[in-house]
């Protein structure tokens, strides 16, 4: 057997082995289960979201009509390479006066804590709010999606779009997010 037949042959055997994950399934008109997100002390991201405390919150709780959620991990270095363009879209979102209104942005950090999410928000200049999921309860709820995995769902945890890996082409998801925002 040739080289290559050899690695078409561990391909095979590790796909039998590991099966696609339910959490692969994740699909637009999916409701998300409910999940709710540590309190982040940082003012500028509470006004942001329009959060009226400090306390753990609900997606519900944050005031737009639809929240784009980012899961990364700062171990992961396809996230790294998609945080440049997420955070393309926030900037292009906040320079929309209409979009920033009906559109926020958050991310989360899969398995990271907040030294972990620090270090991944200054190290990539993420300008968007980050949370801390350390013990993978929002990633478990959620089926363990593959980091990076971008979603955009309403307030209700309605899923619209799902993007897993990196967002090669930014001006396209972009055009999907203000069509979404446009029948919202």
């Amino acid at each position: 057997m040739t080289y290559t037949r050899y690695v078409i042959l561990l391909c095979l055997i590790v796909f039998m082995i590991y099966p696609v994950r339910e959490s692969e399934a994740l699909t637009i008109n999916k409701r998300l289960p409910q999940f709710t997100l540590n309190p982040y002390d940082d003012g500028s991201a509470r006004e942001y979201l329009g959060l009226k405390n400090n306390k753990p919150f609900f997606l519900s709780h944050i005031r737009a009509k639809l929240i784009i959620i980012e899961f990364f991990s700062l171990y992961c270095q396809a996230c790294k390479e998609n945080a440049p363009m997420v955070s393309r879209i926030y900037a292009s979102i906040q320079q929309d006066p209409s979009l920033s209104k009906k559109v926020k942005l958050i991310g989360i950090g899969v398995g990271n804590n907040k030294e972990e999410v620090d270090i991944f928000r200054e190290s990539l200049r993420v300008p968007f709010p980050l949370f801390t999921d350390p013990d993978f309860t929002v990633h478990r709820k959620l089926g363990e999606p593959r980091a990076p995995v971008t979603l955009l769902t309403t307030r209700n945890g309605n899923v619209l779009i799902v993007h897993y890996g990196v967002i090669d082409d930014v001006d396209s998801f972009l055009l999907r997010i203000k069509e979404a925002a446009r029948q919202k």
